[in-house]
């Protein structure tokens, strides 16, 4: 924030990218405009090939577009030289993989501190804090292997926490991790974005990652963004097929029961996990706990701050989705 005014950090216009396959031309992204604000959490949305990936290279410098502008915290990165970008990238952004990208021969400290070494701005008081912040600093000295699959998930957080971005990017960040690591990590990460007040982008085809951790989502289809809103904005007020575009049981076809009589009572200040294999329904209640997503019978309130459902049924169109 400045003087009461909300800050843009990040501004797309106009943006093309289009990719030349011999005779063939793919467009990836098509006159796509985006405005994301300091210290916002958005996560983008989209099936494969909508172009979110495409999005994300071009946010993090690692492509440039065809056509249109892209300003990052006031300078145009599209008109940017190699040697420009390759500053912005180890200076501005931060990059958490899906694969975290960790160099197996190096400690958890050796992989923290690698994109300092690289700028010639090495603090180990630096490193020894976003090892702190992430919770590993008595794993600093272990490789690797002789890590979990969530902690190396954090070692790559406090990689790209180190340089101090003006941007964190995630690229299906979870996607690696079982269920209940994926739960843990997902409000660590948020927690800590919410600490530092980091701008975030996330790519994500997990809606109960969107719908937990995100301020506001971007739903891309074919190379565009169809609407920006917050949860509630998406479900209560979807512009033309965004909801089939979130949510395969939203498509036209055969009645699909996703829940059927559920009863469950959640008390206020109670944490509950809601656990089932793919469609289960876990991701429909979730948004029906969140006032998303009326139910098709069936009751659900809140007396007092408790929630309650009595008898809840939802049928929506198509196969299992959630």
């Amino acid at each position: 924030m400045n003087d009461g005014q909300v800050v843009s950090l990040i501004h797309c216009q106009d943006l093309w990218k289009v990719y030349r396959l011999g005779d063939v031309e793919v467009q990836a992204l098509r006159g796509l405009n985006l405005t994301i604000e300091q210290g916002e959490f958005v996560a983008i949305m989209g099936s494969s090939g909508s172009g979110k990936s495409t999005l994300l290279n071009l946010l993090g410098g690692l492509d440039r577009p065809t056509h249109g502008k892209y300003i990052l915290g006031g300078e145009d990165v599209s008109t940017m030289s190699d040697t420009e970008l390759s500053t912005v990238r180890n200076q501005k952004i931060g990059f958490i993989f899906q694969s975290f990208n960790l160099l197996p021969m190096l400690t958890a400290r050796e992989n923290a501190e690698l994109p300092l070494r690289i700028a010639g701005t090495l603090d180990p008081a630096r490193v020894d804090a976003v090892l702190e912040a992430v919770g590993l600093a008595d794993r600093a000295s272990h490789r690797p292997a002789e890590l979990s699959g969530g902690q190396q998930q954090r070692v790559a957080l406090a990689r790209a926490l180190a340089i101090r971005p003006d941007v964190l990017l995630l690229d299906e960040p979870l996607s690696n991790l079982d269920a209940k690591l994926r739960q843990e990590v997902r409000v660590e990460i948020r927690e800590l974005q919410r600490q530092l007040g980091l701008t975030t982008v996330m790519v994500t085809h997990d809606q109960e990652e969107a719908l937990t951790m995100a301020d506001r989502l971007v739903v891309m289809s074919e190379g565009r963004v169809r609407q920006v809103g917050s949860q509630r904005d998406l479900y209560e007020r979807p512009a033309d097929r965004v909801l089939e575009l979130l949510n395969p049981l939203q498509t036209h076809g055969a009645d699909f029961l996703a829940l059927q009589g559920i009863d469950l009572t959640i008390e206020a200040g109670e944490s509950v996990a809601i656990i089932g294999r793919n469609g289960s329904g876990k991701s429909t209640l979730l948004q029906l706990v969140c006032g998303l997503s009326p139910p098709s019978a069936g009751d659900s309130r809140r007396p007092g701050r408790n929630w309650t459902a009595r008898s809840l049924s939802i049928r929506s169109a198509s196969t299992p989705g959630c």
